[in-house]
């Protein structure tokens, strides 16, 4: 998996960063699942979220794992 670099000092950026990027990808996401035929796309939101989730807790996986929990994030907050 590819490392995202962030320039230095901007740790205290971040943040909102990863947020509002997570939250495009969630969208980006949703609409992919929207297009293919599925009877029950919600649960089709809800285990993709699970595994990005899962994937965003591996040990040392870096900024990487964190863009992936936050597109896991915005796709538990969609689902509400």
């Amino acid at each position: 998996m590819a490392a995202l670099s962030f320039p230095a000092g901007a740790a205290a950026r971040r943040r909102p960063d990863l947020q509002a990027l997570g939250d495009a990808l969630a969208v980006l996401v949703v609409d992919v699942i929207a297009v293919v035929p599925m009877t029950d796309r919600p649960a089709a939101r809800e285990r993709l979220a699970n595994r990005l989730d899962d994937q965003s807790r591996v040990p040392g996986a870096g900024p990487a794992a964190a863009l992936l929990g936050a597109v896991a994030n915005a796709l538990m907050r969609l689902e509400r």
